[in-house]
């Protein structure tokens, strides 16, 4: 009967020994990263100027007027032996051309949100009764001393185990 007790107290004492609190102060660390892409596409009104080549025309005619017309060339009619000759000539020039021009905006966004949470302990003003103070300092050397004084049995039964 008496190594059955001190078998369950030596196992005893070893899980008290194993056990402990958690701890009070945790911090904790979170961090995210998130990026956003904005695309806008705007249109904008704009002007190309497009080269005309240079240009040469001609024309004979029996009748006696002539008529040749164009909004970037010159012309010149001569009545050479009885046949008119009419000469249309473009001027080399670049022409201007409404569109719209499309401008593209990237923006890109990086939000970062880090977050830290301390746990703070608050200790309440209260204070220990008589049992939780004897239970606080004289637990440990009890079991110092009950170990101690047993400690031929506690090596009996360890080699009986072993």
């Amino acid at each position: 009967m008496k190594k059955i007790f001190i078998a369950i107290a030596l196992s005893l004492a070893l899980m008290l020994s194993f056990s402990a609190c958690k701890t009070k102060h945790v911090i904790e660390w979170r961090d995210s990263v998130r990026t956003e892409i904005k695309t806008e596409i705007v249109k904008v009104p704009d002007t190309v100027l497009v080269e005309i080549p240079a240009d040469f025309q001609s024309i004979q005619t029996y009748d006696s007027t002539s008529f040749l017309e164009n909004k970037w060339c010159k012309t010149t009619a001569t009545i050479t032996s009885g046949m008119l000759t009419h000469t249309l000539e473009t001027k080399e020039q670049a022409m201007p051309v409404p569109t719209e021009k499309e401008i593209v905006y990237k923006d890109s966004i990086v939000y970062r949100d880090r977050v830290v949470t301390k746990t703070k302990t608050e200790y309440v003003e209260k204070e220990l009764s008589w049992y939780q103070e004897s239970v606080l300092y004289l637990f440990w050397p009890v079991v110092c001393l009950l170990l101690f004084s047993y400690r031929k049995t506690i090596w009996k039964i360890v080699k009986v185990i072993v």
